[in-house]
């Protein structure tokens, strides 16, 4: 029977539902003692009688509390309540895999990252004789820390599995199923040992884990049919389609070793987690930065170097040690997706999605839409990890920060606006062409943005007021339109992008707020940025370059290095998807 919210339970107070299986029924609750939010998972009242199910419930208890892993749900407490048993667990804020898979696959970043997170948890279970037994999307957790392993109520210890012996429960996607009688597991993740009754062990999670990967790496299940018969004899006689591996670009080992994960005999699988863990290791060691991201690892300081690309639709976070490698500081990684409910909002045509950094380096502002709603800003602290949207910013593009890094401009309906964190009601500031999409504020109050197509650079004041032409473009030497301003240090002369019909007049420029005379930095087919202390940041055959640049003279020197990092998909507009703060902070 379905809890009501309010109800106690002890200590534990009843909030909402989170869900109900053939296992139980799980609520979130509020711990009076401890003040924490926590998950209850309470074996059905009809059943709770029964000392088969009630014996299969204390083992999943005794099993859950040996586990002490980052990516396997906590288990804090067992207790008895009436007629039946709570199984009080860490209380996980995101979505389940299964629901992540509704909106398509995962970027091949994501991928590994989560499948190198899901198997660690396996090999802790595994290391302690468990086995999951029911490994699913439904029974994956993907939170803000990483993928978390839920509900062993299905597994047991190997010393208690024996051959042929047929266990009670059968569940599909769509709908938790009961039947007595035949076997364990969720039939579409079932190895064919499993189907056939005989002995599971860890060599079936491997099984089930290779059709989760299969799945999040195309969005299609490893094994399909029309019916439960039809899909029964796919996983044991069929082989799943490695074509659609190949169409989602995935490295050949990665499929090699997804498609060793789905051997129909276990003899011829990974023989333990850990052996997958390494092979999965040596892809993402061996994947260009760009199409993956990184874990988080330690480091001292907190300069941070942010990589965002369309096709992760995910931030990644590393220390910028390159341009000016400080011996106390080491690489850091991690990841930043959006906000629960809403994905990244791309720039225009290029793709990309919009984000800047603040000047101090604090914060990241990005646009985000959530389902059916229009495109709003947010704005995430670097520290605190909180995201926030800025209220009355719907339909906005283009984010770009105030010197002070407390206020921001950006574009929305054909206007120019800012907006400040403090709350006040976003203030229209100029008109502005439909591709606006770029700008710039400096020290004394006086913005840049790009105009329409065909045009050059506008200047505004940051309060408002009349908008004049800031560059020009020279006919006779066939330009097209400028775009991309980016103040230099002084906040006098900036960076420019300038397109041209002519491919050597096309590139990066340098000029002033106080005159119309402009010179080419860089012949380039896209925009670049300055970062401190001394450097511009472009990209050369699909790699980030960097080479020494003065920003008071305007002048290149030296030889541009390659950072080691992939810049991906420059399409569209010119556009760089970079991003720098004035302490070194990179985001791209």
């Amino acid at each position: 029977m379905r809890l009501a919210s309010g109800t106690r339970l002890g200590r534990y107070e009843i909030v909402a539902p989170l869900g109900a299986g053939g296992m139980g029924e799980v609520y979130r609750a509020h711990d009076s003692r401890l003040k924490r939010s926590v998950a209850l998972k309470i074996l059905p009242l009809g059943v709770a009688a029964d000392p088969e199910f009630r014996a299969r419930f204390r083992r999943e208890a005794e099993m859950l509390g040996a586990l002490k892993h980052p990516h396997i749900c906590v288990l804090y407490d067992v207790a008895d309540f009436d007629a039946s048993i709570v199984l009080v667990m860490e209380h996980l804020e995101g979505e389940t895999l299964a629901a992540r898979l509704h909106h398509g696959p995962l970027p091949f970043g994501q991928v590994l990252r989560y499948a190198i997170e899901i198997v660690s948890g396996l090999e802790a279970a595994h290391r302690q004789g468990i086995s999951h037994r029911d490994l699913k999307p439904g029974n994956i957790m993907i939170t803000p820390s990483g993928a978390k392993l839920l509900d062993f109520g299905l597994a047991k210890p190997r010393r208690a599995i024996a051959a042929g012996v047929q266990s009670d429960a059968i569940t599909t996607d769509t709908a938790f199923v009961t039947e007595r009688g035949v076997i364990l597991g969720t039939l579409g993740y079932m190895a064919p040992e499993q189907l056939e009754g005989r002995e599971a062990d860890v060599r079936s999670d491997i099984f089930a884990l290779g059709a989760i990967l299969y799945e999040m790496t195309t969005g299609k299940r490893a094994f399909e049919g029309v019916s439960r018969a039809d899909l029964i004899e796919g996983i044991l006689a069929g082989e799943p389609a490695s074509a659609a591996l190949d169409e989602r670009r995935a490295p050949p080992l990665f499929k090699k070793i997804v498609l060793k994960c789905l051997a129909k005999d276990a003899a011829l699988r990974w023989q333990s987690a850990q052996d997958l863990g390494d092979a999965l290791r040596w892809v993402d060691q061996e994947t260009p930065h760009a199409d993956r991201e990184a874990a988080p690892s330690h480091t001292p300081s907190r300069l941070f170097w942010i990589a965002a690309a369309a096709t992760t639709v995910s931030i990644a976070i590393t220390a910028l040690v390159l341009l000016r490698p400080p011996a106390d500081l080491t690489p850091l990684r991690l990841s930043i997706v959006a906000p629960l409910g809403t994905t990244f909002t791309a720039r225009d045509i290029s793709g990309h999605p919009q984000f800047s950094l603040s000047p101090d380096g604090s914060r990241l502002a990005f646009v985000a839409t959530r389902r059916g709603d229009p495109p709003q800003l947010w704005v995430r602290s670097l520290e605190s990890g909180a995201a926030q949207p800025l209220p009355g910013t719907e339909h906005a593009s283009g984010p770009f920060w105030a010197p002070d890094s407390q206020n921001l401009a950006f574009f929305a309906r054909g206007k120019l606006k800012r907006v400040s964190l403090g709350g006040t009601p976003p203030m229209d500031l100029a008109d502005a062409a439909v591709d606006v999409t770029s700008g710039a504020w400096n020290p004394d109050g006086i913005i840049l943005f790009a105009g329409a197509v065909g045009g050059g650079l506008y200047r505004v004041p940051a309060s408002g007021g009349p908008v004049t032409q800031a560059t020009t473009l020279d006919q006779s030497k066939g330009e097209t339109g400028s775009r991309w301003p980016q103040f230099l240090p002084d906040g006098r002369r900036f960076l420019f992008y300038v397109n041209s019909t002519t491919p050597e007049a096309s590139g990066v420029y340098v000029s002033a707020i106080d005159t119309d005379v402009k010179r080419q930095v860089l012949q380039s087919g896209a925009s670049a940025v300055y970062a401190e202390p001394g450097h511009l940041l472009f990209e050369q055959s699909g790699s980030l370059m960097s080479q020494r640049f003065n920003a008071r003279s305007g002048e290149l020197s030296g030889q541009p290095t390659a950072l080691g990092d992939q810049i991906l998909g420059l399409f569209g507009s010119s556009y760089l998807p970079l991003s720098a703060a004035r302490d070194g902070t990179l985001a791209y």
